[in-house]
Order: C-alpha cells, then structure tokens, then sequence
C-alpha cells in the first residue's frame, strides 16, 4: 500500500502535470526564453527597415503613395479599382487615413515607404506564427524570417512601394490560418479572402496557387482515391490555365518604372536559387512536395522568361521555408555536439545582425532627398516662372508638389496645362535624360537620376534678333562708363543675357555709367545654356550702391518707373549691391520685338 501510493500510473502522473500546468498564471506560460530567438529577427527586419526609410529616391518611386492621395482627394487619373495599383492605392488611402500618414509626414513618398514597412513587419510576424505551426523550432524560425526579408531589404528594392509587397502579409496570413492540420471553415474562408486579396495586389500569386493545385492533385493530395492516371488527368487540366495565366500577366500587371524588371544577373542568380530549393525540397522533403512544386513552377513561368519583381517577392516567404527546412534536416541528421555548436554560432550570427542593423539605422541620414528635391522644385517655380506660368510633372512628383503646398494652377499633370505663349511658359519636370531640342532651367541632384526641369520648345531667336543683341551688348561693354567683373565681361561679349535685362543695363550705362559685378545664375540653374537673367549692379554714376546709399535709391527709382517688358519682376538690396532679376520666357527676343520693336 505504501508503494501504491508513492508512485503513481503513468496516465495519472500525466494528468497531475496537466492540473498543475494549468494552474499556472496565464503570463508563465507564454513566455519561453526560446521566443528570444525570432523576436531577435522580427527586430532585425525592423531596424533594417527603418534604416531602409531613408535610401535615395528611385526612378518611378512614389506612384502608389500619389495614387492613394489622388484618392483620397478626388479628380486626376486614377488606375482602374480591382488592378493591382487600383488595390494599392486604396490600401494606401485606407492606411493615411486611419493612421493620418499624408498629415505627419513631409511627402508622400515617406508615407508610402511606411506603409511597405508595417507590411514588412506584419509579414515577418505572419512568417513567425506559420512557421511555428508548420512545426518549426525557435531558431529555424528565426532563419526563416530572416531569409524572407534580408534579400530585398539589403538590395536596391527595399521599401520599393510595389503592390506586390503589400501582398505578401495577405499571401502569409492566408498560409498562417490553414496551416497545418484542419482548418475550421471560417478559417477557410478568411484564408480564400485574403488570397484573392493578395492576387489582386499580386497576380503573380494565382500563379503560385494553380501550380500549388495542380501538383495537390498530382501527388494524390486533393484526389487520395484516384489512380495514378486519374490524378495525372486531373493535373494535366491546369496546364492551359496556367498557360494563359502567364501570357496575361505583362497586361494584367505590367511592369512599372520603379519594378522594371530583374537585371540579367539577379534574375540568373534568383531563378538557379529557387529551382535548387524547390527541387531538393520536393525530392526530400514530403510534407514540403506541393509549396516546393509551385515554387519551382512560378520560377520557370514568371522569374525565368519574364524577370518579374513581383513574382520574387511573393516567391522569397516560401523560398526562405523551403531552405530552412532542408537546413533543418540535415542538422537533425548531425551529432548532438554539431547542433551545439550550431546554435552558439546562430546565436553568435542573430546578436551580430541586431548590432549590425542598430549602426545601419544610426547611421542613417536624418532627412530623406525627395523632401529637399520637393521644396526645392516649389521654391524654383515660385521664383522663376512668371504669373501664368506653369510646371507640368508626372504623377508622382505633382502629388508630392500639392501635398507639400503647391498651387495647382501652376503644378499641372501632363495634358492639363495647355500651349504656353509669350508671357507664360510651360515649362516640364523629367527625370533621367531630357528630351531632344529640350532647355534644361534647373537640376535637382536629390535624386538618381537627376530631376530636371526642362523647357521642351525654347524660342530661337531670329538673326535680326541676335543680331540686335550682340550690338547693344557690344555697345555696353565699349562704354567707357561701364565696370563690369571678368565673368560679367565674358556674358556681355557672348552676348548670353536675356534682351529685357540687356536694355536696362544698356539704358542705365547710357545715362549715369553702371558697374556690373556679376550675371548669377540662380538657385540650381545649370552654368551655360541659360541666358543670363540676374546681374548684380555695385555702381551708379560712379558711386557705389550700397544699402543705404542716394545711388541705391535713385538705381531703384529708375526701376521702378520701367513699364513691360523691361519691368524687372525684382529688384532686391544686398550687401554687395542691388540684385535685378527677370522672370523666366521662353522666347525674350521675340517678347522684345513684339513689345518694343
């Protein structure tokens, strides 16, 4: 009797345990020191993307960000509502307006960016929970987070607002609620919502789902009790479905200026990598065959032929859980010293990428460059562009021009703003190489390639015109009253200033004698190309003009008194002189001839 109750029944000693689990507070349970170890990944992601924040501008970056803004506001061209930028924008809408993302930050491309970033996040916390039910340990976990995002958040991609990064969480959240085991049917049909969702977002993910379907129904997953050549019949159905599914995707999601399409290396590199993993996984790994076989099927119809972004970034999840399985295979093959020695070294490997990513998140620049380049385009338009003027931009740029605060009368989207004339130039923002027979007013380095503000059809002034020009200019500088500096002397003699500005100079030299100290250019106005618009009197009649001075104030009468088109638009004191300034025209000479012949 004494024995009998000394020790218990393995069942009984089994329930003990469970009655005294149980009766542990909710907040022990919870927590195991384990959890470390993806928590540790989700917060690389982290740092990484907010370092990631403040890359430099892409080419064609912005779009998603402008389109929900041109949403939220009304009127403009819109993408139609179920295409993958349609989806987008309204998710992008539906973010700025819950959280107010368009209202804190500067631009839309850093509200943009934000929200590829809480995708990013919520996907790598998505990719935790599916791995954890998929049957992975705590470090395995943390692999897979970390190979899922490390790849496009350390490449020029990172943060790209694509649609298809925003598919990702909803592909992954799809996965987390039918994996593994049997879903409940509301479990089912939140998992089918959030896979359409992530197919309008990302076609590339129907892809993924035929080829994952049809290799179900091939290895008897879907059709247990069919024949071999039944379920081969039932796999053969999908090949012309997935045929045209391939063809339609270049219209149904085509490629855009920021997602162009992989490099010919990148695309090599990715297609070997992914065909590797997925066809060792489906030979090895059984649990793994049907993810594998879409793996392997997305690669050779999407990535291969097409080089599509889109399909790599909904592709990396279930290439990163398809390499740490095979990885986690083989450790449990290894001796138990060789998995020590395997977890000190992640360990080791885990602590170095969290150090890694606080000094790459430290060192990052504290202002991004679009919104220097914005308010520096908002600045040079309300200096140099006339009343009347207009500066037409793409999308993406007018968005972030009247969400900055730019008046929409002058910021015009292509085809809004008419044909220019004399007294109001129409003049276009381009990025990259300008188009042929284009003057370009100004340059903004903040991005790559350069923002360029460019008139496309300058006026060219006839002979007579040029003609004119050179002589008074030739006239000024013979005037043995005249003082001009060494580059001033250098425009003069080129004849390079703009005619309105060149008879004010002229008819001051005439009467009282002038000393010009320089023609400068303006804020970041290109050296040559430009006629000189700006000149810097320091003298009159001898005197100096100095704040203060009779010689000031009788050089600004006399300005003042000037009627169009030699009416300067300023005339501003400095410390070094008095600084006259003529607004931009696309033809001077021929306003000139027009107005005073």
């Amino acid at each position: 009797m004494l024995r009998r109750r000394m020790f218990r029944p393995a069942a009984e000693a089994r329930s003990g345990d469970r009655h005294r689990h149980r009766a542990e507070p909710e907040h022990r349970r919870a927590v195991r020191p384990g959890t470390a170890w993806p928590l540790a990944a989700v917060a690389v992601v982290t740092l990484v993307g907010l370092a990631a924040l403040h890359r430099p501008v892409r080419p064609g970056e912005g779009l998603l960000a402008a389109e929900g803004f041109l949403l939220l506001r009304g009127g403009g061209p819109a993408p139609p509502a179920l295409s993958p930028d349609g989806v987008g924008a309204a998710e992008m809408a539906v973010h700025a307006t819950l959280f107010r993302a368009f209202d804190r930050h500067d631009t839309l491309l850093a509200a943009g960016r934000e929200l590829v970033l809480v995708a990013t996040i919520g996907s790598a916390v998505l990719l935790w929970g599916t791995a954890r039910r998929l049957g992975f340990g705590d470090g395995a976990t943390a692999a897979v987070v970390l190979l899922a995002a490390a790849p496009l958040l350390l490449s020029s991609a990172a943060l790209l607002d694509v649609p298809a990064q925003l598919a990702v969480p909803w592909l992954l959240l799809a996965a987390w609620l039918v994996a593994p085991g049997r879903p409940t049917v509301t479990a089912r049909g939140l998992a089918l919502l959030a896979s359409a969702v992530a197919t309008l977002l990302a076609p590339d993910v129907l892809l993924l789902a035929l080829f994952g379907t049809a290799a179900a129904v091939a290895t008897g997953r879907l059709m247990p009790r069919a024949g071999l050549r039944g379920r081969l019949a039932g796999a053969v159905v999908f090949v012309p479905v997935i045929v045209l599914v391939t063809l339609l995707l270049p219209h149904w999601d085509p490629p855009r200026e920021a997602a162009a399409g992989l490099g010919t290396g990148t695309r090599l590199v990715t297609t070997v990598a992914f065909l590797l993993v997925g066809g060792m996984a489906a030979w090895r790994l059984d649990r793994f065959r049907v993810p594998a076989s879409a793996l392997v099927g997305t690669t050779l119809t999407a990535i291969a032929p097409l080089g599509r972004l889109s399909a790599v970034i909904v592709c990396l999840p279930l290439a990163a859980v398809l390499t740490v399985a095979l990885a986690d295979q083989a450790v449990e093959r290894s001796p138990e010293r060789t998995r020590r020695m395997l977890r000190v070294a992640g360990a080791a490997v885990l602590a170095c990428a969290v150090v890694g990513a606080v000094v790459l998140l430290v060192r990052a620049p504290p202002t991004g460059p679009e919104e220097r380049t914005v308010t520096a385009v908002l600045d040079w338009a309300d200096q140099r562009l006339p009343a009347g003027g207009r500066l037409v931009a793409p999308l993406p740029l007018w968005a972030e021009l009247v969400h900055a605060g730019g008046d929409e009368d002058v910021v015009r989207l292509p085809g809004t703003a008419g044909k220019g004339d004399l007294l109001h130039p129409v003049v276009v923002a381009v990025q990259g190489t300008p188009p042929h027979g284009a003057l370009v007013l100004a340059r903004f380095p903040g991005t790559t390639p350069p923002l360029r503000v460019v008139d496309p059809a300058p006026g060219v002034p006839t002979p007579a015109e040029l003609a004119r020009r050179r002589a008074i200019a030739a006239a000024l500088l013979a005037n043995p009253t005249t003082v001009a500096g060494a580059r001033a002397a250098s425009l003069l003699r080129s004849a390079d200033v703009d005619p309105r500005l060149l008879f004010v100079l002229a008819g001051l030299g005439a009467q009282y004698g002038i000393g010009i100290a320089d023609f400068p250019p303006a804020p970041y106005e290109p050296a040559s190309g430009v006629l000189a618009h700006q000149a810097l009197v320091d003298g009159l009649g001898g005197a100096p003009v100095r704040p203060g001075t009779p010689a000031t104030e009788r050089l600004l009468a006399w300005l003042h008194a000037q009627v169009p088109p030699f009416a300067p638009d300023s005339a501003r004191v400095t410390g070094d002189g008095v600084l006259i300034d003529f607004r931009y025209v696309s033809a001077p000479d021929a306003l000139v001839t027009r107005l005073a012949p």
